[in-house]
């Protein structure tokens, strides 16, 4: 394996930056209302477990094919990556090779779209005369949804029976165009509380007579719809004439 290839591909996947990022989000997950946005709580959670599949697959990087994958990666890294696609192909007045051209182009980008998991909508296509095509658009879109998990503890060093556990999860299932449907939950196990004894209560006592409160638990869990609306070109901006685009969301649950 070549470490210095392997190297630069964490450089340019900022892994270090990925490193750091994971443990802000899981500080930020830690805070006591951090389900109250169900959306923004979501949303942090699949940008978690994403950050840390790809920190897991760059750390156990130790083959040819591996390191081959990085480079993949590295070249979706950037910021409209993961969103959908859309793909035109045109043969222009280059005759019935280039419709021949054009069509094989279109199938080399199918196949690749599908062996990554990704669905291919064929918007329209125009036939050749006698073979190929004249033109085709496609339209490639991320998988049918999203399932992100994640399980937090602590405990005291001095009492291992003072502790806390939280499971949360969330899921975004694609209706269809624009649609999803969201469901978020958590639970979380308290037997980390301490207090004192009641009664009043001498110096000593706040330093020494301390015990565990009674077990407590909380639990949240929510239901919705997002809708998403606008431009399906919105992700390509020309600074002249902006883009446009919205999500309307809609959440039950407690």
């Amino acid at each position: 394996m070549d470490e210095h290839k392997k190297e630069e591909l964490g450089n340019i996947l900022a892994i270090d930056e990925k490193r750091q990022r994971v443990l802000d989000l899981q500080k930020e997950m830690q805070e006591p209302n951090f389900w109250q946005d169900h959306e923004k709580a979501g949303n942090l959670s699949k940008e978690l477990a994403d950050l840390q599949n790809m920190i897991a697959k760059y750390e156990s990087a130790n083959t040819s094919e591996e390191i081959e994958e990085l480079e993949k990666m590295a070249l979706f890294s950037g910021v409209y990556d993961k969103s959908d696609a859309i793909i035109s192909f045109h043969a222009g007045a280059g005759g019935t090779e280039a419709q021949d051209w054009a069509q094989m182009l279109k199938s080399m980008y199918e196949r690749w779209a599908q062996k990554h998991g990704y669905s291919v909508i064929e918007i329209d296509q125009s036939k050749g005369e006698e073979a190929g095509i004249k033109s085709a658009t496609l339209e490639i879109k991320e998988p049918w949804g999203t399932l992100a998990s994640s399980l937090q503890g602590s405990n005291y060093f001095h009492d291992f029976k003072k502790n806390r556990f939280e499971f949360s999860t969330e899921m975004s299932l694609r209706l269809f165009k624009g649609l999803n449907f969201n469901i978020n939950g958590s639970y979380e196990r308290v037997r980390d509380q301490l207090s004192l004894i009641k009664g009043d209560s001498a110096l000593e006592d706040v330093l020494l007579r301390i015990r565990e409160l009674s077990t407590n638990y909380e639990y949240r869990f929510s239901i919705g719809l997002s809708y998403t609306f606008g431009s399906i070109f919105s992700n390509v901006v020309n600074p002249r004439f902006g883009s446009g685009g919205g999500r309307v969301s809609i959440h039950i649950g407690n």
